[in-house]
């Protein structure tokens, strides 16, 4: 596997990659990556991309840094990095989005929160109106999908 962060590309150590991707809550991954020059440094918020290069360069994962912890592994200069990683709700999530409205369509809403704020973090979106046309928040949390 191999972990594309910030920009530049790094081999995954065999067999350390974990991911956790539960219902109803953030998508998570770890990994372990191998510094034997003592050159990497990662910081919180780097866009991360995991590709799986042994099955035609799949995504495995992709969104942000969360921690990096660097130790030495008992060789001059050479050390591991331990990194934890979060999904793309980061985008949002490092956001605070006031937004009150009455007698508003749900799609409505969505696409002002995401038009109005998302967009600044480079969030677009394709909307599907047909299936929620005429739909309120309470019409959608009563919905059975």
């Amino acid at each position: 596997m191999k972990a594309i962060i910030g920009g530049t590309t790094y081999s995954i150590k065999i067999n350390t990659f974990q991911a956790e991707d539960t219902i109803e809550m953030r998508a998570t991954c770890s990994f372990s990556i191998p510094d034997k020059q003592n050159e990497y440094t990662f910081k919180k918020g780097q866009p991360v991309t995991i590709i799986d290069d042994k099955n035609n360069d799949e995504l495995v994962f992709a969104g942000y840094l969360e921690t990096s912890d660097k130790y030495p592994l008992g060789h001059i200069d050479s050390y591991m990095h331990d990194i934890v990683c979060i999904d793309m709700h980061y985008l949002a999530d490092k956001r605070r989005i006031s937004y009150a409205a009455r007698n508003k369509l749900a799609g409505d809403i969505v696409k002002d929160i995401v038009d109005q704020k998302l967009v600044e973090e480079g969030v677009l979106a394709g909307y599907t109106w047909e299936v929620f046309e005429g739909m309120t928040w309470q019409d959608l949390s009563n919905k059975e999908w």
